[in-house]
């Protein structure tokens, strides 16, 4: 996970949840961006007939990203799982960005090594 989320974790210090939490979300969403370009995914969206429920103003939704990154694997199950998983961390991460002050740096440290499995699992990724 990103090294400088960590180390605020790890040590703490004025605003190290804050800037833990953002580093988290601004990772997750590159990774989402790079791996499910938004006119791909607009493409996928349109030939397999999904809901326009699945865009947000004619844009992909966080949620929709990670579908079609696993859009060809076999283990459906665990991959629906998993992204479920990552998009309600990252919600839980958002909603902590936007100004619940009161996270702990203990919960983000229980938080990350989810984070880690999902990104791992969803994008083959590891640092």
């Amino acid at each position: 996970m990103g090294l400088g989320a960590c180390e605020r974790i790890r040590n703490g210090g004025s605003d190290a949840a804050s800037q833990a939490v953002h580093s988290h979300v601004e990772l997750i969403d590159q990774l989402m961006k790079d791996s499910a370009p938004r006119d791909e995914v607009l493409v996928w969206h349109a030939e397999a007939e999904l809901s326009e429920k699945e865009l947000h103003q004619g844009k992909p939704t966080r949620a929709l990203r990670p579908r079609y990154i696993t859009r060809h694997r076999e283990d459906v199950e665990p991959t629906e799982i998993q992204c479920r998983a990552l998009i309600g961390q990252l919600d839980c991460l958002q909603g902590k960005k936007l100004g619940d002050s009161d996270v702990s740096l203990k919960a983000l440290a229980r938080l990350v090594p989810g984070i880690r499995a999902c990104i791992y699992f969803i994008f083959g990724y590891e640092e």
